[in-house]
């Protein structure tokens, strides 16, 4: 399996909804499930420790992936892997699926993620 080039996005807004930081980049993956987990990997790490939040995936089989509903792919274990270590270093964390519809500021986002490496703090 080759890789092929792909965008990742994550938006993080605070308790109101207001945006806070987005960040996209150009990701070397092998299918679209590695996109998301890579994602979800970087927006995690953007985190601080004493933070509470939700996080949304508007991929349905990683969401089950993270709650181990669904095995791991083994091409994504290790970027789950650090996704998990990740929340465990949060005050809290919960995790969701949304539908992509509800999930259009993170698909702009990583359709920039085509271009170039941007990281925003608001």
């Amino acid at each position: 399996m080759g890789t092929c080039q792909a965008g990742a996005g994550a938006i993080i807004r605070d308790n109101m909804g207001r945006l806070v930081m987005a960040w996209w980049e150009p990701t070397p993956v092998v299918s679209p499930l590695h996109a998301e987990a890579w994602a979800m990997r970087m927006g995690l790490g953007l985190l601080r420790a004493e933070q509470r939040v939700e996080v949304e995936s508007d991929s349905e089989w990683l969401v089950k992936i993270m709650r181990e509903e669904h095995p791991c792919p083994w091409q994504i274990k290790s970027i789950v892997r650090e996704c998990k270590a990740n929340i465990d270093r949060l005050a809290k964390c919960t995790l969701g699926h949304v539908r992509r519809t509800s999930n259009r500021v993170a698909d702009w986002a990583t359709h920039r993620g085509l271009g170039a490496i941007q990281i925003g703090m608001i």
